[in-house]
């Protein structure tokens, strides 16, 4: 039974049990063996063919529609994931940027306070020596 509802059939439609039956037993009008009297082949009308067939067009229909539908979210979330990388790289750019500033004004602030410092030591160093000296006209207070 497995076997025979998985073959083919020329309008690709599944096969009935009653159908299956018919074709391994054999039928009459009106007698299907071994379901008995009253069982009938039912063929799908001219009428139900054409409706199936409607509804299976407007499926296809709606179906490529739907893919078009995906197709342009696919494309809209291309464009917005490069719009976010830029955004993402404009901002670690800038932060970058912001952050070289700190660091070089941090630098030249450390680099003056050095600078002062050993100026400072090099004048308390000359006083020192000019006082061990006593050279005429440099005095011994600090300015």
């Amino acid at each position: 039974m497995q076997l025979r509802r998985s073959q083919p059939t020329p309008d690709d439609t599944p096969r009935s049990e009653i159908q299956i039956m018919s074709d391994v037993l054999g039928a009459r009008s009106g007698y299907v063996r071994g379901l008995g009297h009253g069982a009938k082949l039912m063929a799908p009308s001219r009428s139900s063919r054409v409706v199936v067939g409607a509804q299976l067009k407007k499926r296809a229909e709606e179906n490529q529609q739907l893919r078009i539908q995906i197709e342009e979210l696919r494309d809209e979330m291309k464009e917005s994931r490069a719009a976010m990388e830029e955004e993402i790289t404009r901002r670690t750019r800038d932060e970058m940027m912001e952050s070289r500033a700190v660091m070089e004004a941090e630098i030249t602030r450390r680099t003056d306070e050095i600078r002062l410092h050993q100026e400072r030591q090099m004048q308390d160093m000359f006083h020192s020596l000019a006082a061990r000296l006593q050279l005429p006209g440099c005095s011994t207070s600090r300015p």
